[in-house]
């Protein structure tokens, strides 16, 4: 800050010597010589100059002092801002802009000319960005004698120095700076860039957002797939389950969560909590297991199921839940023992008659089955017509060959 000081400058030239009083005359209260009064004060002693010089001297002597020490002090402050890592600015009383550090230069990469313009021209009571977003009247208090906290704003400009935008989240605190008397002399700005957090912020709810709309999507397929969904964990209670599986167990859902595999399904406990527990106990998933029995969904009727058990580990590495995918395969169960049963009674019937008997497929050019009748009348092994079809034709007679081709 600077304070202008005016100097005293006392002149002795000019005054004259004050004249000798003349003896009064009998009777009268005046000198002879003196000149008449005419209302004013009489002159001051020749022996008070001398120790109204010194007073004189001791006044300017402090006022130089002050002002040294106000010189010294400024210097020491501008010192200060010029080094500080923040954003400092010194706006007048009157709102234009009287000093900007360095980091408030590179704050928002102002180049020479840019700073000339902000100190030349800049005012920032009257800038209309600052009114439309409201910050103006916080700005208005610093001005008026307040202390103000200006919340984060983001500066947006195009840099001439990089030719990208500069993007700044800009928080700050105002307060005025008062001189002897009282008055505001200035007002110190003090900005903290705090675009790493800001972004970091916007980063974090974007991946929220992210995580949200995944979560989103997940429930709905833990919810709608086709298959049984199960968490468990390592007591071997039900954590969440999907409406699929407590469909196979005959249960609604909340009658699972809390509950124990052995509460839930008592006639399947003891043929899953073993798979469960060595899953918990080695980390290792179990594939693909086929179970087999009753639940409260079709009382009495036996069910097969195909069962997958997959370990989560936690931070740690180790074990806390199961998760557990269970699909239905009773009706593919019953068909393959339908048609093994029928293959059975195919094998029975082409087996005991006295007929040659063969399924062959043309596209692949291969006999699929003969019947052991095969051997009794081409007196060949069957194995050889497996390994080469044609092998029947040889034994034929040659004139009826054409034929049976």
């Amino acid at each position: 800050m600077t304070i202008p000081t005016h100097a005293a400058k006392v002149s002795i030239r000019g005054m004259r010597k004050p004249r000798r009083a003349a003896a009064a005359k009998p009777g009268s209260d005046r000198t002879e010589d003196a000149p008449p009064r005419r209302g004013r004060a009489p002159s001051t002693p020749s022996g008070d100059l001398p120790e109204r010089m010194a007073a004189l001297e001791r006044e300017l002597a402090a006022v130089r002092a002050e002002r040294d020490e106000l010189l010294v002090d400024e210097a020491r402050w501008q010192r200060l801002t010029e080094q500080s890592p923040l954003g400092i600015i010194a706006y007048r009383s009157d709102g234009t802009v009287k000093y900007a550090n360095r980091a408030l230069r590179g704050l928002f990469e102002l180049t020479d000319e840019e700073h000339a313009l902000l100190v030349a021209q800049y005012n920032i009571l009257e800038d209309p960005r600052l009114r439309e977003s409201g910050a103006l009247e916080q700005i208005r208090k610093a001005f008026a004698g307040e202390v103000s906290v200006l919340p984060p704003t983001l500066y947006e400009r195009p840099s001439p120095i990089e030719g990208r935008p500069v993007r700044r989240w800009l928080e700050g605190v105002m307060y005025p700076v008062r001189d002897r008397e009282g008055a505001i002399r200035e007002v110190v700005l003090i900005h903290t860039d705090v675009t790493p957090l800001r972004t970091a912020e916007e980063d974090l709810q974007e991946s929220q957002g992210v995580l949200h709309r995944q979560l989103a999507e997940l429930e709905h397929l833990y919810a709608t797939t086709p298959v049984g969904l199960c968490l468990v964990d390592r007591d071997l209670r039900y954590v969440r389950i999907n409406e699929m599986m407590a469909a196979i167990n005959g249960r609604p859902p909340a009658h699972h969560v809390g509950r124990t595999i052995r509460e839930v399904l008592p006639d399947l406990a003891d043929d899953i909590e073993p798979v469960y527990r060595r899953v918990i106990e080695t980390g290792e998933p179990a594939l693909d297991v086929e179970v087999r029995g009753t639940t409260a969904a079709e009382s009495g009727e036996e069910r097969h199921w195909l069962v997958s058990y997959h370990p989560l580990r936690s931070e740690a590495g180790g074990v806390h839940a199961v998760s557990t995918v269970v699909r239905d395969i009773t009706t593919r169960t019953r068909a393959e023992t339908a048609l093994r049963e029928s293959e059975e009674r195919f094998r029975e019937l082409a087996e005991s008659i006295r007929e040659v008997f063969w399924l062959f497929d043309w596209k692949e050019k291969r006999v699929v089955y003969v019947s052991p009748a095969f051997e009794t009348v081409w007196g060949r092994p069957i194995e050889s017509l497996y390994g080469d079809y044609g092998e029947w034709g040889r034994s034929i007679h040659p004139d009826d060959r054409a034929p049976a081709s």
